[in-house]
């Protein structure tokens, strides 16, 4: 085939009627394309079908891997889940993936030589989380991961418990070995067991355009579909795409998110619609019925992630006003540094298992639902709950840091509480906090009321996380009171609610109109 400037799907034989499946062609397109450096352009009047993915009961097709720019215009892609058993490992063969040019590195005790960076840093006791350098001798910029198997951290707590994950984490590197300020460890780390070393690629790369429509199979499967994309490269633009759903049944799945950014740094979602699932329930083996976690997108141990004028397409209810009920939330995240909705219209900014550093401007959202540490700001945005940001108490109700909330509209018909959390005398495996230092400048509410800072059964609970022991038990999880809460430019008047209990006996509390 003679060299061109661009390779489309039909080079290939794809036929983009709509029925025939083009997976085989699209998978024959982009191989060429990554081989020869080539972007890669659709024809916008085809509808591209991507059916069955698996090649017998145990082995699915190969994902489809991009590594070039990519202009999928208004081309449609149909994601058919009901043309395969959900035994199939179609089921979790993911359709494209957007990675790196380099491989990661990955060093063990075992692969690591005498005086290597493993071998250098235990020897030394490990490191604190305050460390400014660490000298690999890499020469380029990169992330890098680090994990102690030895120590278990985020001891998830309530009906979705888990036995937690070893304590592990990402910073990213200049060339000289320098810990980039907005990726500081935020742990002590009493010796290393892993270490990933992660290239940032050098070069832009830009997914721009594709409406892709997942059909989603009518029966009860407890086990995850992923068949989105994932974006497992560094310096990635994901412009203009929109993700519907086709109609859902009364019974449904669990998916993974479509768009899904993982082990990164340095990624924009932009101008882009997305769908959220529906919202199905499953019991769990104590008999308890609990929701199958669906996302729409998510991020997973990487930085500097932003979502810019994105939308969800069924954020609001048919009267356009109040916020859709029966649907899933539409982000989750897990161990992600510098994250961001800027313009946007998503119902949630969900962080499991640790985040640092967030930002909510010029935004509406349902629900912020935190842990981790940093700073959060929350700008002339609209929040469409109850409670100003949830404090996730299955991960402690923890916040190693400072909130800032400015110009922010709740929409709540009852009496608001700014923080909704929940303490229990359970070992998550690391410190909880409650924020800091919190700032609320500016609040307004569609329902003028009270403020009610803390609910009154976290009061409750609270009043004890001082104490070594607690009804005869060990106190496994001791906090201590934030410092300071400022509330500013209170022009309506609301009163705020501060606990009167002893445990925030030394917390100032600031009023500025």
């Amino acid at each position: 085939m003679e060299l061109k400037k661009t390779v489309c799907y039909e080079d290939f034989g794809a036929v983009g009627d709509g029925v025939t499946d083009d997976y085989d062609a699209i998978a024959k397109a982009h191989a060429y394309a990554n081989e020869n450096g080539l972007d890669v352009v659709t024809d916008s009047s085809k509808t591209y079908y991507i059916g069955d993915t698996g090649i017998d009961e145990k082995t699915a097709k190969p994902t489809i891997i991009i590594k070039t720019n990519v202009d999928w215009g208004k081309s449609n892609f149909i994601i058919d889940d009901t043309s395969f058993p959900s035994s199939s490992p179609a089921k979790s063969s993911l359709i494209f993936k957007v990675l790196r040019e380099n491989p990661m590195v990955v060093y063990t005790p075992e692969n690591d030589t005498p005086n290597g960076a493993i071998a250098r840093i235990n020897a030394e006791g490990g490191f604190k989380r305050d460390v400014k350098k660490l000298d690999f001798g890499l020469g380029y910029a990169a992330m890098i991961f680090v994990r102690n198997d030895e120590k278990t951290v985020y001891v998830r707590f309530g009906l979705n418990q888990n036995s937690g994950e070893p304590q592990n984490e990402l910073v990213c590197l200049d060339k000289d070995g320098n810990v980039d300020p907005n990726t500081p460890f935020l742990l002590d780390y009493d010796k290393i067991t892993k270490l990933t070393v992660i290239r940032i690629d050098d070069a832009p790369l830009t997914i721009k355009g594709g409406i892709f429509t997942t059909i989603p199979k009518d029966e009860f499967c407890q086990s995850y579909y992923n068949r989105g994309i994932s974006i497992a490269r560094s310096n990635v633009t994901v412009d203009g795409i929109t993700y519907k759903i086709a109609k859902e049944g009364e019974n449904g799945n669990p998916y993974t998110a479509f768009l899904d950014v993982i082990l990164c740094a340095n990624v924009t979602i932009q101008n882009s619609t997305f769908q959220a699932h529906k919202f199905y329930m499953k019991k769990t083996a104590s008999g308890a019925m609990v929701g199958m976690g669906t996302y729409g997108i998510s991020a997973h141990d990487s930085n500097n992630v932003v979502w810019k004028n994105c939308i969800q397409s069924n954020f609001y209810a048919d009267d356009g006003v109040t916020r859709r009920r029966g649907v899933w939330d539409i982000m989750g995240s897990s161990g992600c540094k510098n994250l961001a909705y800027i313009d946007s219209t998503l119902a949630r900014l969900d962080a499991h298992a640790g985040m640092y550093n967030a930002k909510i401007i010029n935004s509406k959202v349902w629900t912020i639902a935190l842990s981790g540490g940093g700073t959060l700001e929350v700008i002339n945005s609209h929040v469409y709950c109850g409670s100003l940001i949830e404090m996730r108490s299955d991960y402690g109700s923890s916040w190693d840091g400072k909130i800032i909330v400015k110009d922010v509209t709740m929409h709540c018909d009852t009496s608001p509480t700014l923080f909704h959390c929940g303490w229990y005398n359970h070992n998550f495996g690391l410190e909880t906090h409650i924020p800091e230092e919190i700032i609320i400048d500016g609040l307004k509410l569609t329902t003028p009321n009270d403020v009610n800072i803390f609910p009154a059964k976290y009061i409750e609970q609270i009043s004890f996380a001082h104490l070594d022991e607690i009804d005869g038990k060990p106190n496994v999880n001791k906090t201590t009171p934030p410092k300071r809460i400022v509330i500013k430019n209170n022009k309506n008047g609301y009163k705020f609610k501060m606990p009167d209990t002893e445990f925030f006996r030394n917390t100032e509390l600031i009023i500025e109109d």
